[in-house]
């Protein structure tokens, strides 16, 4: 398995609970260099989750897609 992937499967499995827990659902996605998080449920679980991201010091060149 590639590192990449080894360590996107790390991180779905960290977060599965969390996501149970508010009632989010998505998929991460990742190719040639980048990865892109599409995220679903309640508008305020919803942005709560994007502000805890955009918060971390891991993520850069964020973009909300409406």
């Amino acid at each position: 398995m590639e590192p990449i992937a080894a360590a996107l499967g790390a991180a779905i499995d960290f977060i599965a609970p969390l996501r149970a827990a508010s009632r989010i659902t998505g998929v991460p996605c990742h190719g040639w260099g980048r990865h892109l998080q599409v995220r679903e449920g309640e508008r305020g679980a919803v942005n709560t989750l994007y502000a805890r991201i955009i918060a971390g010091r891991r993520h850069r060149d964020l973009m909300l897609l409406r």
